[in-house]
């Protein structure tokens, strides 16, 4: 009897053996390889977006033009657009048909970011239309903004660019910028959100607006000297504007304690010129791209301007007679700018180098 017991536990104790053993390696075999691991790992994450691209125009109107540069904006393989105020040129009422246009050519999924321009303002003249109506018909269309869409407000895309749109003396909807008691508050704001920015590692700063400072047609300072001065000292990467019926783009202007350190307006400061090419190092001062050319009729270059020898490339009614937008290429290392026309063929190009 004990014999046969023993031999009965010695056959179970191996068969159970042989179990453990085998449940062991199975269980092993499913455990992946530190190889395989990082392999399932990697191929689990999508990879970040390093790149993107924009395109931005303002002053409209509702018309053969406008339909012109809205279809070339659309057929643009960009991430989303910028309109940089003076929308329809219309009345109230006007808003959704202009609305319309252009969703006929750019479409109902990109995202056709608004600024209010002074023709948006709302004071029921022939050519003011409301801008609370375009904000209901092309509303905002980026998550993670900050701040009121369409007038005051930024988001940051991919990490790379932060854009903070203002709306510097327009009347109803925009604020004043100036130091002081009037605009010490919106100032304060802008500049906090450079400054934030920059403390979170983000590459490019890219200021947006209608109004300008400088320019080489009709238009005056109309934003105000402290405006554009802070935003030069903080080395905003990129001013862009409408307003003017052009297309212009600056050299790079930028301060500095010595040599310029107050921006001149109404005369050119050749200390405050940082480069006059084509290509540019990040940090050493900001370029102005005016993208006033979407539609509304062209307004002539004035050539004997005394803030002419401030601006490197220009097309208006007299000198490249071009209807088109900006288009902006973004990368961690890289933000090139061109002008892309979609009635006539002025082109422009310039590149932005982080160090």
């Amino acid at each position: 009897m004990s014999k046969k017991a023993n031999g009965f536990l010695s056959v179970t104790s191996v068969l159970l053996i042989v179990l453990v053993c085998l449940v062991a390696f199975l269980a092993y075999s499913r455990i992946p390889r530190p190889s395989e691991t990082i392999s399932t790992i990697t191929s689990s994450i999508k990879p970040a977006k390093k790149s993107f691209s924009f395109n931005a125009a303002g002053d409209f109107k509702n018309g053969t033009n406008a339909s012109a540069v809205l279809k070339a904006m659309g057929d643009d393989p960009v991430d989303f657009s910028l309109a940089l105020g003076d929308l329809s040129y219309g009345p109230a009422g006007s808003e959704q048909a202009w609305c319309d246009l252009v969703l006929q050519n750019i479409g109902n999924t990109r995202p056709f970011q608004l600024i209010v321009g002074n023709h948006d303002d709302g004071t029921n003249t022939s050519d003011h239309a409301d801008f609370n109506e375009f904000r209901k018909c092309l509303p905002n269309k980026i998550d993670g903004i900050s701040g009121d869409y369409g007038t005051e407000y930024y988001f940051d895309y991919n990490h790379l660019a932060r854009f903070i749109m203002i709306a510097p003396d327009i009347n109803n909807y925009g604020y004043s910028y100036a130091e002081g008691d009037t605009g010490g508050e919106h100032l304060q704001w802008l500049i906090n959100a450079i400054n934030e920015a920059r403390d979170k590692k983000i590459n490019w700063i890219i200021v947006g607006m209608h109004k300008n400072c400088i320019s080489i047609s009709t238009k005056t300072c109309e934003i105000g000297e402290d405006l554009l001065n802070n935003l030069l000292s903080l080395d905003v990467d990129l001013i862009l504007q409408g307003h003017e019926h052009i297309y212009a783009r600056t050299k790079q202007l930028g301060l500095d304690d010595k040599t310029c350190p107050l921006f001149t307006i109404n005369a050119v400061d050749a200390d405050c010129i940082v480069d006059d090419g084509d290509n540019y190092s990040k940090g050493k001062g900001s370029i102005i791209v005016i993208s006033g050319a979407g539609g509304y009729d062209l307004r002539n270059i004035n050539t004997s301007d005394p803030e002419f020898d401030y601006f490197k490339a220009y097309n208006g009614l007299n000198m490249g007679g071009s209807f088109g937008f900006a288009h902006f290429d973004v990368s961690e290392s890289k933000l090139v700018g061109s002008f892309v026309p979609a009635i006539g063929n002025y082109t422009d190009s310039f590149t932005i180098s982080a160090n």
